[in-house]
């Protein structure tokens, strides 16, 4: 089992690598044989060095400072190599633990580098994503299968040294890598708005802590706040269209009155803002999944689309034009008119919402037609970027309830198929459309993995059998919800299970905390830090005070995992208190949680030999990333 970087820290301080540090963290004159105040507090020491991938112990030491060189083993001074090895001497420059401006940074074979420089190398053959950091002949170098092992390595070492206060690390070979492979954290900016600077914040932080994607959700029934429509950034506008009159929100469901005067309600980023996020992700190499969410959570779209439906609306979508008259074809000619308003009297001008929640009516040409032209342009905006896996969401589609569109969804795809063959057959046209653009696509497995005996729900269609699941409502919590073991061998799964991965802005009906451990009104009551670390890993699917319902399936079986922020009240906390905490304790700040969400990712079962208490200690240690200078402003350079 690969492990966590988390217990290499444990195990090199364990095992006298490092020089000893006293209990304020700074550096000590003691022997780096003496015992730390770190190693005192841990109860069974010896046990921990079996937990490591690979762990030997050297001679010497190294000390980062005057002097050191950072020597990327290439001969390529413009190469992948040197463009890390220019991003490594930021980090560490802005860590402190290089002199800012005066270290060299140069390149060469192995063999031309000197006693004290720091060697960045890459070696395939460690494998994608993994490290091998090595203290020795007064060299310190960090190989990575990839430049993404690398930088893991390069915040391993820092973490390293921050923990024990000191400049040093003693002699010592350590390789790591992580167990799950997809590591995603969800932020749900359509319902709140965050800063341009929060958010790369929030990524630089995410890659520091071992993620390596953020999931954008920008758009969700209170609002889509991202405008991409800006000709300078988004080059790739074919359609022609601009729907930057979408972009905003407002105020809807799950948000109490307290909450109606929510500043922020209307704000959404540009796309000069979003191309600086771009940016920071891909100098962290996280990748960037959007996310816009249908046909259920359509409010705001819905809603926008029927006030901004006037005589002058028109947009394209796939070579044709619809506008108040009609729908025209890429020659001007008509295709509908008359027979088309006929049967939808305000289809240009009206809500294309259905009935009385928050679902796009899938059976109205102009609506169905809109969403998808919408969901083009962001897929376009985005693959500039090199995004290649887009989440279409598809969860919580409300077929029971009444009024859903002026033709009857249960015969919109021919005669005798149901309401959710209609569903489905929508679906599966977004996603030929977002695979016809180059991406893998993604959606929540409780609408896909239904399981009715209401006619609603007969099923004569499939869904498209390459769409990824989150999989984040098992069937323990809903009967309508298939086992996850109906779909293993058929679909790759991630584990994002509402029980432990869920961090919410959302209130019960009482006016408590949904992420309050007594808050049970939802099961996301149930991520707390401590029963993340100690309850669950990516292939834990089953509901955590009844093991005995649920699936269990193997490490093999699932690519990933997931931590996600959502925020059904927007307004219940600033972007600040979100990151640090409502009180001066950091009550509900989302790090800690998103520490043991990824530490279980990186280690499935580092909990069964590590303490959650000792876990803390370690983790408390490490900080945010280096430059952090507040979780909304730019970090110091």
């Amino acid at each position: 089992m690969k492990k966590t970087v988390c217990l290499l820290l444990i195990i090199t301080l364990l095992l006298s690598c490092f020089v000893g540090c006293s209990e304020s963290g700074q550096e000590s004159t003691a022997e780096p044989t003496e015992p730390t105040s770190l190693m005192e507090q841990m109860e069974n020491p010896q046990a921990l060095s079996a937990l490591v991938d690979h762990y030997e112990a050297g001679e010497g030491s190294f000390t980062l400072g005057e002097g050191t060189r950072l020597f990327a083993v290439t001969q390529e001074a413009e190469g992948e190599l040197a463009e890390f090895a220019a991003f490594s001497l930021r980090q560490l420059e802005a860590a402190q633990l290089l002199p800012i401006g005066s270290t060299i940074l140069t390149y060469g074979s192995k063999e031309s580098s000197l006693p004290g420089d720091l060697l960045l190398c890459l070696e395939p053959s460690l494998g994608a994503e993994a490290y091998e950091l090595t203290v020795k002949d007064e060299q310190l170098s960090i190989s990575g299968g990839d430049t993404r092992g690398l930088m893991y390595g390069v915040f391993m070492l820092i973490k390293v040294l921050r923990a024990n206060g000191s400049s040093t690390i003693g002699g010592c070979t350590l390789s790591d890598a992580p167990d799950a492979g997809e590591r995603v954290v969800m932020v749900d900016c359509g319902r709140k708005y965050y800063t341009k600077d929060w958010i790369c914040n929030y990524i630089r932080q995410s890659a520091f802590m071992g993620y390596n994607a953020i999931e954008l959700r920008f758009s969700e029934d209170q609002g889509t706040r991202f405008d991409i429509w800006d000709p300078e950034y988004y080059t790739t506008n074919v359609n022609g269209n601009d729907f930057s009159w979408l972009c905003g929100g407002y105020v809807g469901s799950w948000v109490k009155e307290i909450y109606h005067d929510y500043e922020d309600q209307r704000k959404y980023l540009r796309a000069r803002e979003l191309h600086e996020i771009m940016e920071v992700a891909a100098e962290y190499q996280m990748d960037v999944i959007p996310a816009l969410n249908g046909p259920g959570h359509c409010q705001y779209l819905c809603r926008a689309y029927g006030n901004n439906a006037t005589l002058s609306l028109k947009f394209t979508y796939k070579g044709k034009t619809y506008n108040y008259r009609g729908i025209w074809d890429e020659n001007n000619k008509l295709l509908a008119g008359a027979e088309l308003l006929e049967q939808y009297p305000h289809a240009a001008f009206s809500g294309i919402l259905s009935g009385n929640h928050i679902t796009l009516d899938v059976t109205n040409p102009y609506g169905r037609a809109f969403i998808l032209a919408v969901v083009e342009d962001y897929a376009r905006f985005f693959k500039q970027y090199g995004c290649d896996t887009f989440h279409i969401g598809g969860d919580e589609v409300r077929l029971h309830t009444n009024g859903y569109g002026s033709v009857d969804w249960t015969d919109y795809v021919q005669p005798g198929y149901s309401k959710y063959d209609t569903c489905i057959d929508y679906i599966n046209e977004e996603t030929a459309m977002l695979k016809e653009l180059g991406y893998t696509v993604r959606a929540y497995n409780d609408f896909m993995d239904y399981v009715s005996d209401e006619a609603d729900y007969d099923q004569h269609l499939q869904y498209d059998p390459d769409i990824e699941l989150t999989y984040w409502i098992a069937d323990y919590d809903l009967e309508t919800v298939a086992p996850i073991d109906h779909w293993l061998g058929e679909r790759t799964i991630y584990n994002c299970l509402q029980n432990y991965c869920y961090y919410a802005l959302a209130e019960n009906d009482l006016g408590k905390d949904g992420r309050d451990e007594k808050t049970k009104h939802w099961d996301f009551y149930y991520s707390t830090e401590d029963r993340i670390y100690n309850n669950w890993n990516p292939t834990v699917f089953q509901w955590p005070e009844d093991p005995g319902k649920g699936c269990i399936v193997q490490p093999e079986q699932v690519t990933g995992g997931y931590f996600l922020i959502w925020c059904d009240n927007a307004a219940q906390s600033t972007e600040e208190e979100i990151w640090n905490g409502i009180d001066e304790n950091g009550k509900y700040n989302v790090i800690d949680r998103m520490w043991s969400n990824i530490s279980k990712m990186w280690n499935y079962d580092l909990n069964d030999s590590l303490s959650f208490e000792d876990f803390c200690t370690i983790r408390d240690s490490f900080g945010f990333f280096p430059g952090y200078n507040g979780c909304s402003q730019p970090p110091v350079k």
